[in-house]
């Protein structure tokens, strides 16, 4: 375990982007530069990802300032390297067996998505870390028939709770997890009781662990005064749409985010699972023969399969992790059926290197092509942004604000939306930028009635008014309005 936790911290530390990042990253970026712990204004708690917020905080102030932003993104590699020694440890409970156990800590260690997200400011890390101590004291308090146990499940799941809503999704079975153990129990007339006792210690060990959200919790029901709007706050924010499943995006965009997603199941140790359910020789006989804790994981994992599949935003295939997990911790018996695990060990280190670099050898446009897709991200290579997940290389967004220090004159007005504002915000909290450039980062382009405005504008978007004109400026489109 301790060679699998160090070998991929190194791997994820060496790979960390280096500089600012677009998009959601340079969002948490900016709010750990901020310590903005409550997630911005009008978004509500429940992209609030607190715990990670924190710890991110806490870890970048011990590096010096040129070392900032990468300690930021250095920091999910460490989680991610943990993650993958709580797989081995929930595998080797789940399996008892050392290979199969290596091998489902490598099959997720060198995942697509897995590692793209370690090295990079997103909370997707930290909260498979705390799923997979959720599942191992889980499993290990099913196989000893210890309900008292599961203590630690909830204080886990309170912890992963303060970091991500996922937690809610596994709540429920490990709540029907302890009810089972109390009735499977022994002691029949003190089964009341003891339900009570441990409802109450667990209630006490989830809400420890919650700490960081409730306590953003109670501040926002002061702001809103109502129980309602606050749970609402807390668990959907403004996007409720996407949370209920009713929102659609494109059939192209879902479509690039399932295949995106599904470069993490082209390794080969997930020949192994196919090959074994395809001739019914996992160490399960059939669905009445399932051991207890198995019943619980596939739970687990259909309540977060089933949540990501419906979850369509233009970030999905970001979403996977927690589903990814526990696909993984499920096929591990598969992983142990090798006689050569050292053959499939290499494959799949060797695998994840390899793939990515031949989908970008295969899909890379021509230099033509690259200068008429540029349009959407200054610098940016979107093939290589996706394809590759090692991002140390990744640079596009810092060199878009070096470029935007040199191009911006004092006084400027600049007006662009979350993908690009955020990477500016920074820049700016960490004096790149002029202190007295305006910087009004938001959605819509309403203009007020001033002469110019510098924006990054995006297709779709309406000029308002509609007779204002665009000229390209460089990595800027000068909105120029009329007299």
């Amino acid at each position: 375990m301790g060679l699998l936790v160090i070998g991929f911290g190194t791997l994820y530390l060496l790979t960390a982007q280096h500089g600012v990042s677009w998009g959601d990253s340079g969002f948490f970026q900016r709010r750990i530069l901020e310590h903005d712990l409550a997630g911005g204004e009008g978004l509500g708690l429940a992209i609030a990802h607190p715990l990670f917020i924190w710890s991110a905080g806490l870890f970048s102030q011990m590096f010096p300032p040129t070392l900032r932003i990468w300690a930021m993104n250095a920091i999910c590699g460490v989680w991610a390297a943990l993650a993958t020694g709580m797989m081995f440890l929930c595998a080797k409970s789940f399996t008892k067996s050392y290979s199969a156990s290596v091998l489902a800590a490598l099959t997720l260690g060198c995942a697509h998505m897995f590692w793209w997200l370690s090295t990079m400011s997103e909370v997707y890390t930290l909260s498979v870390l705390l799923l997979a101590c959720e599942m191992y004291a889980l499993l290990a308090a099913v196989q000893r028939r210890q309900p008292w146990l599961m203590v630690a499940v909830f204080f886990a799941n309170g912890l992963h709770f303060s970091d991500h809503n996922f937690a809610l999704l596994s709540l429920p079975i490990e709540a029907f997890a302890a009810l089972w153990l109390v009735f499977k129990a022994p002691h029949g007339k003190r089964k009341l009781a003891q339900l009570m006792g441990l409802g109450t210690a667990a209630l006490a060990a989830w809400c420890i662990g919650a700490l960081p959200i409730l306590t953003l919790a109670c501040g926002r029901y002061k702001l809103l005064g109502s129980i309602t709007a606050t749970v609402l706050d807390v668990l959907v924010g403004k996007f409720g749409t996407a949370v209920s499943g009713v929102h659609i995006i494109s059939l192209r965009l879902l479509l690039f985010n399932y295949v995106l997603a599904g470069i993490s199941f082209a390794l080969p140790c997930w020949f192994l699972a196919t090959k074994s359910l395809w001739g019914l020789r996992l160490n399960f006989t059939g669905l009445r023969h399932l051991r207890p804790e198995t019943y619980f994981l596939i739970a687990v994992f259909l309540f977060h399969f089933v949540f990501w599949i419906r979850y369509q935003v233009g970030d999905q295939a970001t979403f996977l992790l927690p589903t990814l997990f526990m696909a993984t911790l499920l096929a591990s018996p598969a992983f142990g059926t090798t006689r050569r695990p050292l053959v499939w060990g290499v494959a799949t280190v060797a695998t994840s290197v390899a793939l990515p670099l031949l989908i970008v050898a295969a899909l890379s446009p021509t230099p033509d092509q690259l200068i008429k897709k540029r349009g959407r991200l200054p610098f940016r290579n979107d093939l290589t942004y996706f394809a590759l997940p090692w991002k140390h290389n990744e640079d596009s967004a810092a060199r878009f604000v070096a470029a935007a220090a040199k191009k911006l004159p004092h006084m400027s007005m600049v007006y662009v939306d979350n993908t690009v504002g955020n990477p500016l915000a920074c820049a700016k909290l960490l004096g790149q930028l002029p202190s007295d450039i305006q910087l009004t980062v938001d959605g819509t382009f309403t203009f007020p009635p001033s002469s110019r405005w510098e924006v990054r504008p995006f297709p779709g978007y309406r000029l308002s008014p509609p007779e204002a004109t665009v000229v390209q400026r460089d990595i800027f489109y000068e909105v120029i309005l009329p007299d």
